[in-house]
């Protein structure tokens, strides 16, 4: 069984199991509802799911998920650290880049489909991705990107962007 429930601070999950597949199809199923078999494959759909997802996110009680920025030597980096049972949305990313998780698991939604990723892991993330994720532990993520921005201002307004149709044209069968 799922629970959610709010604590004035965030929206918290309780799962019942601890098998790591019942895991993700939970996860999975809370962030895209019962549809997500149907559009898995299919990017435009799952774009539009991540949005209304997020969307839902929104008008629940938020908490505050510190990042810290890193600059050095045209390289930017993210460090987030998230909460167990926090579930969250990023940015959509306008390059490839770099993204580490040096601390905890996650469950992780992209066009790209559900990965369950557990520390230590290095990955790639292509442009254009935009990920809903579930922490089930505590758990440190960090994106790496190169950029000749200094400020984490200029950083931000060059690697990401809120608009998918960007991207648009790019998924077979997106319109």
């Amino acid at each position: 069984m799922i629970e959610a429930h709010e604590d004035g601070v965030s929206l918290r999950i309780t799962w019942d199991s601890d098998d790591k597949t019942q895991i993700i199809e939970k996860a999975t199923n809370l962030m895209l509802g019962d549809k997500w078999r149907e559009i898995m494959g299919k990017p435009h759909l799952i774009r539009r799911a991540i949005v209304e997802f997020e969307e839902f996110l929104a008008t629940l009680p938020q908490e505050f998920i510190p990042v810290t920025h890193h600059f050095s030597g045209g390289v930017y980096a993210r460090e987030m650290i998230a909460p167990a049972d926090t579930v969250m949305t990023g940015k959509i990313h306008n390059k490839d880049h770099i993204n580490i998780l040096s601390k905890g698991s996650m469950t992780v939604i992209t066009d790209a489909g559900v990965d369950y990723i557990r520390a230590p892991a290095t990955f790639i993330c292509k442009a254009g991705t935009k990920r809903v994720g579930y922490a089930h532990e505590d758990s440190v993520w960090t994106s790496i990107h190169a950029t000749t921005a200094t400020t984490v201002e200029e950083a931000e307004a060059e690697l990401f962007t809120n608009d998918y149709t960007l991207y648009i044209g790019h998924d077979e069968g997106a319109q």
